[in-house]
């Protein structure tokens, strides 16, 4: 599009002059980002086609035209059934009056208590308060002029402003007067709508709009000369050759560019479970020029290490204090969904070049989230589905307890048209779990990186080195915890001899079958005992090869986090396990102290151990006890003397979470035991 001349360039002031104050208006009248923006950008688009015939100043009649639709889609709204909820679930659904509930920006921190309260109060009043109350806040328009624009009375002005000062009376001091609440109200939503509202730039993305509405009139226009040619075809018998040079219809969000030139055959759809039909959502979806740059760049090949291109955006914008840009490609997969999505993430307004790609690793088809550590290492995260009426369950990890057993707590989290946001605990496990409506799982690992305005925490002890350094180090990152907050209870250290690993083939798989016998080589095993400072109790572990075989493989087998008794740690046993084999599985058990131990239970015949060296014990177990189905055993360790050292359950798997596997959302977890 040219730079515009004359009329248009009357139009492009009158964009710029008025975009982000009607952008406010609109959404305190919607209460929603996304439906604001687009009456907004309907709006100006019908200005500019009608700009020739307008009446009187085009402000003024832009500003009526808009009115007139937000509160045509803000009444049609309020009239809808609210949808039925079952009173005899003991969770109650999102409640945007409920300040507990997480929600995007409903009680700001920084935000006193009477601008908290009158926001939420001034998000309840009817359509005409709101409507009129936002027009004085934003335009500062006079009874008058608000009834010129609304198409009313200044007389009815007035009483639907004063209906909606009275209401909002009730959450302000009785003191105040009708001033000092009006001007407390004026800075609460100016505010808020700074909070909330994109800062994108309004005639670049006006634009875009004017191009995509002058391409949707050529296809209508060419419909109706292709019909009426097939009638005249139909009624004479001519035969008449119809010819198109208009540019082919081509999605903002699928533009060519020099370094791709995929095309997308699927039809987008919103609403769609797959996510790679979803088009582009988000505040920043009308800033193309913004997002290109991201498509290809070596930040991305880095990720993974070959090349990738982004085939679509479907996602960009600011929540609350976090930027996000989300982007799916053909060029790489996961575990979680047919392509693979990069999701980069920042602070609001942050440049999108400045933005940190990471890949999304566990993630549905259909659920995708994503965390961004905010400066007081709180977290934002992001959740992205359909944009259907539904709700997720979000839990920001698991709670410990003293007896080393784990449950899981819940929060409901509304999307709103497919998006919703939930705040994170600054201290915690790294890892939420999100679950939708249809039983979907999503899994987020948030990656701790230490507020930058708090200087790295000293070591626990300078003498933890190696194997304990590293567990050590991967407990702190998994609970997000300072070096300082962790004891160090007790550390124990088992050599023994056993045959080498085995040898991966060419593709870098353990081979299933070994033909020639092992050699025996060193082994070391070490366990750490760690607790938080909430006192609950963790135990990780790690055995491997002294010295890795030629192409670097130490057969290590890793236990971490393992939550524990804390009343029960001591000479507690750990069962560390190697890569499964074809038939079995080599298993290490390090009883501390234990000259012999015992294993009982009615899969105890799957379990064969040998003791090895002081504390070692080392055998097979049954390729069904490999992440399949568990062996749930008990354990009994003897001194040297025969006394007896304990007794502790063992299983043969890591943590079994049924919110994962399905057993219900109110399931707890099973205590994950050794």
């Amino acid at each position: 599009m040219n730079e515009p001349e004359g009329s248009d360039a009357a139009f492009r002031e009158l964009v710029e002059a008025r975009w982000h104050r009607w952008s406010a208006v609109a959404f305190l009248v919607l209460q929603d980002e996304r439906q604001a923006h687009d009456a907004v950008l309907a709006t100006f688009v019908r200005t500019h086609q009608d700009w020739a015939e307008l009446p009187g100043s085009p402000s003024v009649s832009a500003l009526t035209a808009l009115v007139r639709r937000v509160r045509d889609r803000a009444e049609s709204t309020s009239n809808q059934p609210p949808e039925p909820v079952d009173a005899s679930d003991p969770s109650d659904p999102f409640d945007p009056s409920d300040p507990s509930d997480p929600s995007d920006d409903l009680v700001p921190i920084g935000e006193s208590e009477h601008t908290a309260r009158l926001v939420t109060a001034y998000a309840g009043l009817p359509v005409g308060p709101r409507l009129a109350l936002a027009l004085r806040a934003i335009e500062d328009l006079t009874d008058d002029e608000i009834a010129v624009v609304s198409r009313s009375t200044p007389a009815q002005v007035a009483q639907e402003v004063d209906h909606g000062l009275a209401e909002l009376h009730s959450v302000v001091p009785p003191s105040w007067s009708h001033a000092q609440l009006e001007s407390a109200l004026r800075g609460a939503l100016r505010g808020r709508t700074d909070r909330v509202l994109a800062d994108e730039d309004p005639w670049q993305t006006t634009q875009l709009a004017l191009v995509t509405a002058r391409r949707r009139r050529r296809r209508t226009a060419g419909a109706f000369v292709g019909a009426l040619v097939l009638a005249l075809v139909a009624a004479g018998g001519a035969t008449v050759a119809l010819t198109d040079d208009s540019p082919a219809p081509q999605a903002v969000n699928d533009s060519p560019t020099a370094t791709s030139s995929r095309t997308m055959s699927t039809p987008l759809d919103a609403r769609s479970t797959d996510l790679t039909r979803w088009p582009l959502r988000g505040s920043l979806r009308g800033r193309l020029d913004l997002l290109e740059p991201l498509r290809s760049s070596p930040r991305l090949d880095e990720l993974s290490g070959t090349q990738i291109y982004i085939d679509r955006f479907i996602y960009a914008g600011d929540v609350g204090r976090s930027r996000y840009v989300l982007g799916y490609t053909k060029d790489i997969t996961t575990n979680g969904g047919p392509a693979g999505v990069v999701i980069w993430t920042g602070p609001r307004g942050a440049p999108p070049r400045s933005l940190q790609p990471t890949l999304s690793f566990g993630a549905g088809a259909s659920l995708l989230t994503s965390v961004h550590q905010l400066p007081d290492a709180s977290g934002e995260m992001l959740i992205l589905g359909p944009d259907v009426p539904t709700a997720v369950r979000v839990s920001p990890g698991p709670l410990y307890h003293l007896d080393g057993s784990a449950t899981r707590t819940w929060t409901t989290v509304a999307l709103d048209h497919g998006v919703g946001t939930a705040t994170l605990p600054a201290q915690g496990p790294n890892s939420t779990l999100v679950r939708g409506e249809s039983g979907e799982n999503a899994i987020v690992e948030w990656p701790f990186q230490q507020s930058e305005s708090q200087p790295p925490s000293p070591a626990p002890s300078s003498r933890y080195s190696g194997d304990y350094a590293d567990l050590i180090d991967q407990f702190l990152s998994s609970h997000r915890l300072a070096r300082t907050a962790v004891s160090v209870l007790d550390t124990r250290t088992f050599r023994f001899r056993a045959p080498a690993p085995a040898p991966f083939d060419n593709l870098g798989r353990q081979s299933e079958v070994t033909p020639l016998p092992r050699p025996d080589v060193d082994w070391i095993g070490s366990v750490v005992v760690l607790q938080r400072p909430d006192g609950t109790v963790f135990r990780s572990g790690r055995v491997r090869a002294v010295t890795p075989d030629p192409s670097g493989n130490d057969g290590a087998a890793v236990v971490y986090n393992a939550p524990t008794d804390a009343r029960r740690w001591q000479r507690r046993p750990l069962l560390a396990l190697s890569t499964d084999q074809e038939q079995h599985q080599e298993a290490v058990l390090l009883a501390p102290d234990a000259q012999r131990v015992e294993i009982s239970g009615k899969d105890s015949g799957q379990v064969r151990l040998t003791r090895v060296a002081p504390g070692v014990f080392r055998g097979e177990l049954a390729a069904r006890g490999w992440f399949t189905d568990p062996l749930r055993l008990t354990v009994r360790t003897y001194d040297a003397d025969g006394r007896p050292l304990g007794t502790w359950p063992l299983l043969t798997i890591a943590e079994t979470d049924p919110d994962v596997t399905g057993d219900g959302l109110t399931g707890g977890m099973v205590t994950r035991t050794y």
